[in-house]
């Protein structure tokens, strides 16, 4: 048994050692993709989700003060309303968690 393992590894060429090698090399590329893909959408979401929800609190300011004279605004008001519609939809985009998106869905039917 050993003589037939020690003659299968003699057997063994460089282009066997090479392909090997490409097929392993293959396997850590497409690991590497989706390891910095994940990463990205992780710092991307780390740094647009801050911005978007100060976005939101400016819309949220106009539109209560624009409350205070409905009459004379309501054409402000939905303005205002479809740009924070704009940035809610971009919100549930993200990976956000489910309490939030869960949110972000009931404004955004209440809104439309």
């Amino acid at each position: 048994m050993l003589d037939s393992l020690s003659a299968q590894v003699t057997k063994i060429t460089f282009s066997d050692i090479g392909n090997a090698a490409s097929l392993l090399s293959l396997a850590i590329t497409i690991y590497l993709f989706y390891a910095v893909r994940r990463i990205k959408s992780f710092y991307v979401f780390k740094a647009r989700v801050p911005e978007l929800t100060e976005q939101l609190g400016t819309h949220g300011s106009k539109l209560a003060l624009l409350h205070g004279d409905f009459k004379d605004s309501r054409e402000l008001i939905l303005l205002e309303l479809g740009r924070t519609e704009v940035k809610l939809k971009s919100l549930r985009r993200k990976k956000i968690g489910r309490p939030t998106k869960k949110s972000v869905n009931e404004v955004l039917r209440l809104i439309g």
